[in-house]
């Protein structure tokens, strides 16, 4: 099934893509360097709609189980 992702205004940035790179520890500033065609007020966007998103159902998810996932795919990888 082909699923639409939510993208940021005017590009082609999934926000659950900046969602998964401020959970694993990046800064928005980290951020901004890689993407600089995005504005501070679009990531504040995106946490927005995350916050929203999470009133609408509850997902489980492990901490350990998620840190050590994406650990053994090789963590996200950052644009260069």
């Amino acid at each position: 099934m082909l699923r639409k992702a939510l993208c940021i205004r005017g590009q082609r940035i999934w926000v659950s893509l900046i969602l998964d790179f401020l959970a694993s520890g990046m800064s928005v500033e980290e951020v901004l360097e890689d993407y600089p065609g995005l504005s501070r007020d679009d990531i504040l966007a995106c946490i927005a709609y995350g916050a929203e998103m999470s009133r609408e159902r509850y997902v489980e998810i492990p901490v350990e189980t998620w840190r050590n996932s994406y650990a053994e795919q090789g963590g996200l990888q950052r644009r260069s």
